[in-house]
């Protein structure tokens, strides 16, 4: 009896230490869940004969005024393949409906491509402006003109702006190294970021300008880099990412909070941003079957393999459409 008891004792005990010790997480995700409602038309153009693609089979709390890289030891999906981490993974993608339709298109004879368009299907939401021109606010340059909600940049024929298409996970050999002297440029300006939407690759040193007459800070809330630094008025900062990231990260300004970028770090140059008009375009991809991704703030991400033939200088064409109803939530 005694024994039992003690037995007890000892599992309430183990019991309170796991569950009563555990630190609270400090993380915030910056991850969307998979898409579910995206329309998918898939036009697969080679130089010599059309095929159909195969079908798709926040962050840690940045230290003040320092620049940090955070170790995590999951893995994170869609995520490409890290160096010295691997981050944590999310639900499994949904996929979507798709309506594969040949896409009648001149033969391509340049290097092999994937490119296409996301589109809105329905009415894209107008959404107000984040700071009304000339609304009360702790600098006033930010008011001199309406910020602008930049979650759904639609164009008059439905393009949507700021989408992130990319490859997954990069080859294990054969990657061009970044251009060290291409310092890719986000800019502060107007109490906006410029762009919105920015890929980086790891290593290469990223300017981060601030062409306002006051303060901001950069705050980058990923789960394998976190950045927090003071950009003064009129200035400007170098900064180098050393980890890929998943899924783009949140990047904010504390000083302004309305401010909001996404930022994405690969270990390869195969990743585009939709266009004002909705367009991408990823060229030089090597041979063989890609899984990429396509990831919006608003509307979440979705996959989608890629069958490359570089030899055969193969172009790829996919067209997507988002529910406009997305983009409002």
């Amino acid at each position: 009896m005694i024994n039992r008891k003690h037995n007890q004792f000892l599992i309430l005990l183990a019991l309170v230490f796991v569950t009563g010790c555990a630190p609270k997480a400090d993380r915030e995700s910056t991850n969307v869940e998979p898409a579910s409602d995206v329309d998918i038309s898939v036009g697969e153009v080679a130089v010599e004969e059309v095929e159909e693609a195969p079908a798709p089979s926040e962050p840690a709390a940045a230290p003040s005024n320092t620049e940090t890289a955070t170790a995590s030891s999951k893995e994170s999906a869609p995520a490409a393949a890290a160096p010295k981490k691997e981050m944590a993974k999310p639900s499994e993608t949904a996929k979507p409906a798709e309506t594969p339709t040949p896409n009648a298109t001149a033969s391509h004879t340049g290097p092999a491509k994937f490119f296409g368009r996301v589109s809105v299907k329905g009415t894209a939401p107008n959404l107000p402006p984040l700071l009304e021109k000339g609304a009360e606010t702790k600098d006033a340059i930010c008011a001199d003109v309406a910020v602008p909600n930049e979650k759904a940049v639609v164009s008059k024929d439905g393009g949507l702006a700021n989408v992130f298409v990319y490859m997954k996970r990069a080859p294990k050999s054969g990657v061009p190294a970044p251009k060290q002297d291409e310092v890719v440029e986000i800019d502060q300006k107007g109490c906006v970021f410029l762009p919105h939407a920015k890929i980086v690759r790891v290593g290469q040193p990223v300017l981060l300008k601030n062409s306002d007459p006051v303060a901001h800070n950069v705050n980058v809330k990923g789960f394998q880099n976190s950045y927090n630094n003071v950009v003064t008025a009129n200035g400007s900062t170098e900064h180098t990412f050393e980890f890929v990231e998943g899924t783009p990260a949140l990047t904010g300004c504390d000083f302004h909070t309305f401010m909001t970028a996404y930022i994405l770090p690969l270990d390869h140059p195969w990743g585009a941003v939709t266009d004002e008009n909705g367009n991408f375009e990823i060229t030089d991809l090597p041979d063989g079957t890609w899984t990429f991704v396509l990831w919006h703030e608003a509307v979440g991400y979705v996959e989608r393999s890629v069958k490359v033939e570089a030899a055969q200088n193969t172009a790829v064409e996919m067209k997507f459409e988002v529910n406009a109803s997305k983009l409002s939530q």
